[in-house]
């Protein structure tokens, strides 16, 4: 009778392990990879949403922003650990500010905030289908 309890507590400790590390699986490029809308209420307000674009060329992650007011390059994209991070140089009266977005990956959505010299904003986004 032990023996079976044992048992039973054994494959229950494996299932519960097993599911935990499932429900923790980390995405890879494929998932950050697309057409994402994106929301940054505390921004101007023709940089309030638009689209931000992922793709890999050459083994390496790019992309870039669409709104109404610009198309423009980001820069030193990398995603790990379901975190994506960039750059973005924006102009503004002749002066370059550089603005550092870092983004959580949850499946199809994220949220995330970027950095001023100002201060931070927060920002989230859905990936089109």
């Amino acid at each position: 009778m032990k023996k079976i309890i044992s048992v039973n507590l054994i494959l229950l400790v494996v299932f519960v392990a097993s599911s935990f590390s499932v429900s923790t699986t980390l995405l890879n490029d494929k998932n950050v990879i697309g057409t994402w809308e994106y929301n940054i209420p505390e921004a101007s307000y023709e940089y309030q949403n638009g689209k931000l674009i992922i793709e890999k060329k050459e083994g390496k992650l790019t992309g870039h922003f669409l709104s109404d007011a610009e198309n423009t390059t980001i820069e030193k994209v990398s995603f790990e650990e379901n975190k994506l991070s960039f750059i973005y140089f924006f102009d503004t009266e002749g002066q370059e500010i550089e603005l550092t977005f870092n983004l959580t990956i949850d499946k199809d959505k994220f949220r995330g905030s970027l950095s001023t010299p100002e201060g931070s904003m927060s920002m989230t986004g859905v990936k089109k289908k």
